[in-house]
C-alpha cells in the first residue's frame, strides 16, 4: 500500500514543474489532505442520504463543492486559500455536527485533524495559521460543552454505533496519515531531486542536436574504462563525414544539422547497445566498440560505412548521399588519448587516399 502511495506521489512530482521543494511539499500534502477530507464527505453523503437526513445530505454536497474549488486552486499553484477553506470547512461542519448529533459520535476528533494540519502544512505564514489554530481550539472546547449540556437535535440512534466507529477511525487515520504522508513526501522529494539532478547531468553530457554523448562525458567515461577490473579488448574509431563543408555551403546549416542527426541514428542503429558513441566535433564521431578486437572492429565499421554509403538522407527537403571515412585502432586502456590520436592519423590517411573507407 505504501509503495502505491509513493508511486502516486512520485507521478505527481514528475508531471509538474515546481519553483522549490516547499512548493512540491505544499502541492502534494494539500492535494492528499483535500482528497482525504473529500472522501470522508462522500461517505457522510451516502450515509445521511440513506437514512433520510436531508439537512446534512445537502450540507455534504456544499462541502464537496468547496473541495472541488480547493482542488482547482491547488492545481493552479494557489495554496493559502485552499488551506484556509479546508480549515474553516472542517471546523464549521464539525461544530454543526456536534450541535445536531451531540459529542457522543466522536465527530470532535475532526478538530484534532485540522489542528494538526495547522502545524504540519505550511500553507500560509504563522500570522495566518495561528489565529485559525486558536479559533479551532475555541470551537473544540465549545463543542465539548455543547455536547455535554445539550441533547442531540437529530436522532441518529439507527446508525449511531456505525457513525461512532467511522469517526473514531477517521480521526485516528487522519492524524496518522498527516504525519506518515509528510514523511513520505519529504523522502520522495529527496528521491525526485536526486533523479532530476542525474537527469540534468545526463543532459549536460549529451549533444543537444544528435543526442549522442559529447566531450563532457569523456573524462568520467575514460576514468571508468581505466578502472574496470574486467579485462577485455576494445576498439576505438574516429568517423568523419566526407565533404560535409560542401553540404553546409550548398544547402545550408539546417540541412547540415539534418544530415548529422540522420548519421547519428544510422550509427546507433548499426552498433550494439554496449558500444559508446560520441559526437566529438562538428562532423566527427568517436566510437568505442566493446569486447572487440581490431579484426572484428574493422568488419563492424566496414558494414557501418557501407550502410552510410547506401543510405539516402532527406535534409531540409534535399535528397543527399553521404559517405564517411573511418580510422580505427585497438584501444590502449592506459593511454586512451594516444589511441584516439592513432585513429585520427588513420582517418587522415583515408582522406588522403580517396575517402569513404575504413583505415586501420
Amino acid at each position: 500500500m505504501l509503495t502505491k502511495v509513493e508511486n502516486f506521489i512520485y507521478q505527481r512530482l514528475s508531471s509538474r514543474a515546481f519553483r522549490s521543494d516547499d512548493e512540491k511539499f505544499l502541492f502534494l500534502i494539500q492535494l492528499i489532505a483535500t482528497l482525504f477530507a473529500a472522501t470522508v464527505h462522500v461517505i457522510h453523503l451516502i450515509l445521511f442520504s440513506a437514512y433520510g437526513i436531508w439537512l446534512f445530505t445537502g450540507l455534504n454536497v456544499i462541502c464537496l463543492v468547496i473541495y472541488v474549488i480547493c482542488f482547482f486552486l491547488i492545481s493552479k499553484g494557489h495554496y493559502t486559500a485552499p488551506g484556509i477553506l479546508l480549515s474553516l470547512e472542517v471546523t464549521a461542519y464539525t461544530l454543526a455536527s456536534v450541535v445536531m448529533f451531540g459529542s457522543g459520535t466522536y465527530l470532535i476528533t475532526y478538530f484534532m485533524i485540522v489542528l494538526l494540519m495547522q502545524v504540519l502544512i505550511p500553507y500560509a505564514s504563522w500570522k495566518v495559521r495561528a489565529p485559525i489554530f486558536a479559533a479551532i481550539w475555541v470551537c473544540t472546547v465549545l463543542s465539548i460543552f455543547i455536547g455535554l449540556d445539550n441533547a442531540p437535535m437529530i436522532d441518529i440512534s439507527s446508525f449511531r454505533t456505525f457513525f461512532f466507529i467511522l469517526n473514531i477511525h477517521v480521526g485516528i487515520f487522519g492524524l496518522i496519515a498527516q504525519v506518515a504522508i509528510s514523511n513520505v513526501i519529504t523522502k520522495l522529494i529527496g528521491r525526485f531531486n536526486a533523479e532530476q539532478l542525474e537527469k540534468y547531468r545526463n543532459q549536460a553530457n549529451r549533444d543537444m542536436l544528435t543526442g549522442l554523448y559529447n566531450r563532457h562525458f569523456a573524462p568520467p567515461f575514460f576514468k571508468k574504462l581505466k578502472g574496470d577490473p574486467i579485462e577485455m579488448d576494445w576498439c576505438v574509431a574516429m568517423l568523419d563525414l566526407d565533404d560535409f563543408k560542401y553540404v553546409n555551403d550548398t544547402y545550408g546549416h539546417k540541412a547540415g544539422d539534418d544530415v548529422l542527426c540522420a548519421v547519428a541514428e544510422t550509427i546507433k542503429g548499426n552498433l550494439r547497445k554496449s558500444d559508446i558513441v560520441f559526437r566529438w566535433g562538428g562532423e566527427e564521431f568517436l566510437i568505442f566498440l566493446m569486447d572487440t578486437n581490431l579484426e572484428n572492429g574493422i568488419v563492424i565499421l566496414e558494414k557501418l560505412r557501407k550502410k552510410l554509403e547506401e543510405s539516402t538522407i532527406v535534409a531540409d527537403r534535399n535528397t543527399l548521399k553521404i559517405t564517411a571515412t573511418i580510422g580505427v585502432s585497438p584501444l590502449d586502456i592506459n593511454d586512451i588519448e594516444k589511441s584516439i590520436k592513432q585513429c585520427d592519423k588513420h582517418l587522415y590517411e583515408g582522406k588522403a587516399h580517396g575517402k569513404n573507407q575504413v583505415v586501420a
